[in-house]
């Protein structure tokens, strides 16, 4: 059976030329120093004629023609994804494919064309003069899945693979005047197969579209090397330029190399004998290394002249470094580095995966701001601009081929002649065009598509093209392909064992017993990179601490890179959507939101504590002072300062700022603080942060880079000074002091009623409280329903609705209810009140079942108070597990600033370490003070149910009073694996195990 041309496997493309790494021509040597290569490349951005059909089969006819009547069509900016214009359903599924793309075996590749929409694009243009006897190329940067393209009527090419580049000649096919370059878009294709990422999956010219005018003669492309025979103190810059087979004679190639300061450190000029590839070898004395720290930047120019007059020009970036693996150390030039790396799509929720520059460039910024040194591009090539941007502010990338056939990895690429036919064409794509750029230190060859002699067949052709580079791809645990060994979602038990060399599982899922176990022998050869870990899914991260513990304590554990960057949302009137809200079917709902960014860029929680972890240094605090130790492999520290304060109960009473001496890298500088000896009857911390005094390329001066804390003196017990006796009434327990009333009802326990001169200060009654809205990844996400049901997320919802009083007692001064609620061994809450009218309530919690997500009380405070004023870790939201970067101090908010909008809510909002809380306002206050151990509180103006409840962060009404819960202890929120909660046992509520919250309440 013949297949349509968008929808056969043997069909690679038809008529596409290599984009090469060398960039457009340039005019002049001058115009190739500077960077400048408009003169002979032109934008088709703009506005394009689009129309949108549902489906192949009700395009019309002839579109591709000049005298086509396109008066019906609509206007669409390009770049752009149609889906976020009107047109069509924008789908978000992560392994899934599209229905209308078949997953069965005998019939793939099949894509019912009746289901898959395409997009007609038309767009009239004129050649510029300079254009001229010279061949006229299109070049589209990205295209969602495949295209047809024709220029005047007449048929140019056919492309898929969608985030890599193409190009065609329109040369013969180029009118005088106007012209008409048409594009039908196929949303699904063929290429579809390789390209099922967890992802929105979009379609349209999402990436720029150029016209490019190359010479008859000129540079077919250019391969730049910087070599090290002898150590870095000299380099060796090995040019390859590719070139005609016939050339004029007296042609030569001048080379002109300036250094990061523009002054000009080579100059070669290499007579031409013979066409074809020409290489030379230039020598360059004591080069400024690049690296991820010091990012030195060569600017390079290759000109071909003959007899004076140039025939092309072309200019690049060079960056003089060498990757590479010593046994089980990953080496840049010759010292060991780490990976402080991230994965991010090149994705925006104002426009999708047609993201602009400026974008990328304050994303690569964000990067940089938070210790953040290195970046996988999930799971495709980023744009070109990007790469430019990671070059320039030294980010460390792994380049990961638009390859990912995860819901059916199984079945193909494997070692199907057919399927890697197409694997390779985009691993040629990618390393042919981006081989130049320095920050690339590895080529990944895809993602989750397990194995097969394809991939084998990859890393052969990637090495003829670029043996420079380490080679990556995660399902290898043969090592037939891969120089690192890298796996996914690895524990920290598991990756401390392979830091130690000891006997592991080699398996896609090393947090399984699945796989084939192996020695230190088999993999420790190699560095190992956690290619994806901590699954940062909405309220997540926890334990991260943990693995840089490991990371920095064993040198072939070479770090890894978090998932993810950014949620993947879109935004449509006033919501923050997910899959599922556009009607797309089949959808993984808000399983994109990974980020420890939200969509729009504000931070996550998570992000603190990945700054505060990822800090290239180390900040230690003793009653002497601070030491500051440089976790920096190449760039002298010289700008550091030390912020310091002495706080009472978290407010400032001494502080100072100190310089910090210039650190060389793994060097330590000891800073004496001299504070005062004031006596303080509270607790007393000293609080330093270390931050960067002087401006940097993607920072301002004074930029946070890590933050520590040291308890110098406990604050004094309270003493209560004796107790007021209860007073019976029919339906409830009274303490007074005639001032303060406190009346707990007899049928529950629950505190109906506090009142300070008459005023009340409660609209809920205080009750005991065990079960918090479950994160996503309390939900089990990432497990199928069977097994989610088993492990049964909703369990302390139901158990904390149906707890019931069991007993109650008295004493002359003291009230005490017992609770029987479902998983619990012991729930008691008790009531005392002092004579000044402060109520000394104690909740104790023994749980007989794992998993107790919390044990404390929880309230709804009177309307008018709405501030809250606390003294705990902070300022941001944290965890038992997640709580690095929260430092001690005093801090306020608005109640509803207190929480966190996770975009899919969420338990949020708490605060660990807390030793006072207080909401104010309308004239009156209520504060918790700990009697005991420091508790956990949070704050939100709506009630757990609506929480739980609410399915987008809009849809929660903030009206109402401050929900307010004090707890003993909460379940950290884990976040190794993608949605699965496994909490590590020092962050659990562990079953027979005694919780007590014991607070003083006040009213004022």
């Amino acid at each position: 059976m013949e297949r349509p041309i968008w929808c056969d496997k043997e069909i690679v493309g038809k008529n596409v030329l290599p984009v090469p790494g060398c960039g457009f021509p340039s005019a002049s040597l001058k115009e190739a120093l500077a960077g400048r290569e408009d003169a002979f490349a032109r934008t088709l951005n703009g506005e394009w004629k689009f129309l949108f059909c549902p489906s192949v089969d009700v395009c019309p006819q002839g579109f591709e023609q000049p005298g086509f009547d396109d008066v019906n069509f609509d206007r669409l900016p390009v770049p752009s994804n149609w889906q976020l214009h009107g047109y069509d359903l924008p789908i978000y599924s992560n392994t899934r494919y599209p229905l209308p793309i078949s997953t069965k075996k005998a019939e793939i590749p099949f894509v019912d064309p009746a289901r898959d929409p395409v997009g007609l694009y038309r767009r009239r243009f004129t050649v510029p003069d300079a254009f001229a006897r010279r061949r006229v190329l299109l070049q589209l940067d990205g295209v969602n899945s495949a295209a047809e393209i024709w220029c005047n009527g007449r048929f140019a090419g056919f492309c898929l693979s969608s985030f890599d580049a193409h190009r065609f000649d329109l040369t013969g096919l180029l009118a005088p005047g106007e012209n008409l370059l048409a594009v039908k878009v196929y949303r699904w294709s063929a290429g579809s197969y390789l390209e099922d990422q967890d992802m929105w999956r979009l379609a349209g010219i999402f990436r720029d579209v150029w016209l490019v005018a190359e010479p008859e003669t000129g540079i077919r492309d250019l391969a730049v090397k910087t070599l090290f025979p002898d150590g870095y103190e000299n380099a060796v810059l090995d040019l390859t330029v590719d070139l005609p087979q016939a050339l004029p004679e007296n042609a030569c190639l001048q080379v002109v190399l300036l250094d990061p300061d523009g002054a000009p450190v080579l100059t070669r000029e290499e007579p031409l004998t013979a066409g074809g590839p020409a290489h030379l070898c230039c020598p360059v004395a004591a080069p400024a290394l690049w690296s991820d720290e010091l990012p030195a930047l060569y600017r390079l120019a290759v000109t071909l002249v003959q007899d004076g007059a140039v025939l092309d020009a072309r200019g690049l970036q060079v960056g003089f470094r060498e990757v590479r693996a010593d046994g089980d150390r990953l080496l840049l030039n010759g010292r060991p580095i780490e990976l402080r790396g991230v994965n991010r799509h090149e994705f925006h929720p104002s426009c999708g995966h047609a993201v602009t520059p400026e974008l990328n460039e304050a994303d690569v910024r964000l990067l940089k701001q938070n210790n953040l040194n290195a970046l996988r591009t999930s799971h495709y090539p980023g744009s070109r601009a990007l790469y430019d941007l990671c070059d320039r502010y030294g980010v460390l990338v792994m380049s990961e081929c638009n390859l990912e056939s995860h819901g059916l990895a199984k079945v193909l690429p494997r070692s199907d002649p057919g399927w890697t036919a197409h694997c390779l064409d985009r691993m040629e794509k990618m390393v042919t065009l981006l081989k130049n750029h320095p920050c690339i230190l590895f080529w990944s060859l895809g993602n989750e598509s397990y194995m097969g002699g394809c991939f084998v067949q990859m890393r052969r052709r990637t090495l003829e093209l670029d043996d420079t580079r380490l080679i990556h791809y995660e399902p290898d645990t043969s090592f037939k392909a891969a120089d690192v060994y890298s796996q996914m979602y690895a524990t920290v038990a598991h990756v401390e064992r392979i830091g130690k060399g000891q006997p592991v599982f080699l398996s896609r899922c090393s947090y399984t017993s699945l796989g084939r176990r192996a020695g230190a022998g088999t993999y420790g050869h190699r560095p190992y990179l956690l290619c994806e870990y901590a699954h940062c899914m909405g309220n997540s991260l926890g334990n991260f601490a943990d693995y840089w513990n490991v990371f920095r304590s064993h040198e072939r554990l070479a770090g890894g890179f978090i998932w993810d960057f950014a949620d993947q949302a879109l935004y449509r009137d006033g919501r923050w959507c997910y899959g599922g809200d556009f009607g797309d079917q089949p959808n993984d709902g808000p399983f994109a939101f990974n980020g420890i960014l939200r969509a729009d860029r504000s931070p996550n929680p998570a992000l603190y504590e990945v700054r505060q972890v990822l800090a290239p240094f180390e900040l230690t605090l003793s009653e002497e002072g601070a030491a500051v130790k440089s976790l920096l492999r190449f760039a002298c520290a010289r700008t550091l300062t030390l912020r310091w304060s002495l706080c009472e109960d978290g407010a400032a009473f001494e502080s100072g700022e100190l310089p910090v001496p210039p650190l060389e890298p793994g060097e330590t500088a000891r800073l004496q603080i001299d504070y005062g000896g004031r006596e303080a009857c509270g607790a007393v911390d000293l609080v330093c942060v270390l931050a960067d005094a002087a401006a940097s390329p993607f920072a301002p001066a004074g930029r946070t880079l890590c933050g520590a804390s040291l308890r110098l003196q406990q604050r004094r017990a309270i003493q209560p000074a004796g107790w007021v006796p209860v007073q019976k009434e029919k339906r409830e327990l009274v303490l007074s002091n005639g001032r303060c009333t406190a009346r707990v009802l007899r049928r529950d326990g629950t505190l109906a009623s506090f009142t300070v001169d008459g005023a009340e200060l409660l609209s809920s009654p205080l009750r005991p409280q065990i079960a918090r809205a479950v994160t996503n990844n309390d939900r089990y996400l990432g497990l199928p329903g069977p097994l989610r049901r088993l492990l049964d997320p909703g369990f302390w919802l139901r158990a904390d609705r149906g707890m019931r009083p069991e007993a109650s007692s008295l004493t002359g001064s003291g009230i005490l209810f017992s609770y029987r609620a479902r998983g619990m061994k012991h729930l008691s809450l008790s009531y005392r009140m002092t004579q000044d009218g402060q109520l000394a309530i104690q909740l104790v919690a023994v749980s007989r079942r794992g998993g107790l997500p919390r044990a404390g009380v929880t309230f709804a405070a009177a309307p008018g108070l709405r501030t809250v004023r606390y003294f705990g870790l902070g300022p941001h939201e944290n965890y038992i597990d997640r709580r690095a970067a929260a430092l001690p101090g005093e801090y306020t908010f608005p109640a509803g600033e207190f929480g966190h909008d996770y975009l899919h809510p969420q338990e949020n909002g708490n605060r660990t370490g807390v030793e006072r809380f207080r909401l104010s306002g309308a004239g009156h206050a209520l504060e918790a003070v700990t009697l005991g151990a420091p508790f956990e509180a949070s704050a939100h103006p709506y009630t757990l149910q609506q929480l739980e409840a609410a399915q987008h962060a809009d849809e929660l009404d903030r009206s109402g009073p401050v929900t307010v819960n004090l707890d003993a202890a909460q379940r950290g929120v884990g976040g190794d694996m993608p949605a699965i909660a496994l909490t590590k046992p020092p962050y659990c509520l562990h079953k027979k195990e005694t919780y007590t919250l014991e607070v003083l309440l006040r009213g004022e």
